[in-house]
């Protein structure tokens, strides 16, 4: 039996991991680089709408007087336009849209794998196959708090400190950022709290961290993190 997807609350993360996702089957040669042809056809298909928004954007009708009009020999169509890719397509999205949009990326992406992506773009069925396949409700059971989206757009302006090594002690008690290390490279893991002597377990959220900090025995002197902080106070 298949095991659950698990998104996560950042669907702008969820778009990145997907896409990454293909590189890697692209790179391993499990998919040819021609299945992005049938994926961007099927979501562009799914999602109207958006496509049509993206077209009026970018490739605007040209204004043509009467007399400039084609022969119905040289007839060209006007309307054709290439179609977007789903990384162009999703700032097209409407906010309230978006998860729909990454179920729907995921759901493209398996049938592609499985079955005949080309063979699935020309069938007129396919679609109607894709919108049976929608559950925001099922998406939303499986989405896990990954990134504190709150205090990160509260703080986005925010000049940071350097990261600092795990064997570097904050000169101040307080809350900070803290990361791990994947394959040499840091990667934002949330938040922890320094009281002097030992650090915290990582919190995703921000409050979290917080309310861990006024806890003096949730503090031990044997944890570390790379970590980072404000570079200037902030209230």
């Amino acid at each position: 039996m298949p095991q659950h997807p698990q998104y996560s609350n950042s669907v702008e993360k969820n778009l990145e991991d997907l896409y990454s996702l293909l590189n890697e089957l692209e790179k391993f040669g499990f998919i040819h680089e021609e299945l992005h042809q049938p994926i961007d056809s099927l979501m562009s298909n799914l999602n109207s709408e958006a496509t049509a928004r993206h077209v009026l954007a970018n490739y605007p009708p040209s204004e043509k007087s009467s007399n400039e009009e084609d022969d119905e020999e040289d007839n060209f169509d006007d309307d054709w336009h290439p179609v977007p890719s789903v990384g162009d397509l999703w700032f097209y999205i409407e906010e309230d849209e978006k998860e729909q949009f990454i179920q729907d990326f995921r759901n493209v992406i398996s049938l592609c794998m499985y079955e005949n992506g080309f063979a699935l773009a020309d069938d007129n069925d396919t679609i109607n196959r894709l919108i049976e396949m929608r559950d925001i409700n099922y998406y939303q059971m499986h989405v896990r708090v990954e990134l504190d989206l709150e205090a990160i757009k509260k703080f986005e302006d925010i000049e940071r400190t350097p990261w600092f090594p795990e064997d570097v002690s904050p000169t101040r008690s307080g809350v900070y950022e803290v990361s791990r290390v994947d394959k040499n490279n840091l990667i934002f893991d949330g938040y922890a709290s320094w009281n002097g002597k030992g650090w915290t377990w990582s919190r995703k959220l921000l409050k979290e961290a917080i309310a861990a900090s006024k806890n003096k025995k949730d503090h031990s002197d044997w944890k570390s993190h790379c970590w980072r902080g404000f570079a200037e106070e902030v209230k």
